[in-house]
């Protein structure tokens, strides 16, 4: 990395009900347009449950996940491919070895 930080993540995860990305910012974190739409129009009700529902194998024969958080009037199902979280992990390491923490990390010992 050259100690640039990206603007934006894209969005590679994908609903499973409106076939939408999720790239809309909710307190659930990212979800589709029409999810949050639902969500501002009827709320769901009951306790919300997250949980790993599976790990299918997309057409080109990557691994993916579904993840699910569920209400008991409503359910987010979420398609996440493997490399969408090698790639967020990835990021998140070159932001932490870069020299964009040091200064953040020499402030706070400066009281």
């Amino acid at each position: 990395m050259t100690g640039d930080v990206p603007s934006m993540i894209t969005a590679s995860t994908r609903c499973l009900e409106h076939h939408l990305p999720e790239d809309q910012p909710s307190p659930l974190g990212l979800i589709c347009p029409e999810c949050v739409a639902r969500l501002r129009r009827d709320p769901p009700r009951g306790p919300c449950r997250g949980f790993w529902e599976s790990q299918p194998i997309l057409d080109g024969g990557d691994t993916c996940s579904v993840f699910s958080l569920a209400w008991d009037s409503f359910q987010i199902r979420s398609l996440h491919p493997s490399k969408t979280l090698d790639d967020l992990e990835q990021m998140a390491r070159e932001v932490l070895t870069s020299d964009l923490i040091r200064p953040l990390t020499l402030r706070r010992g400066r009281r």
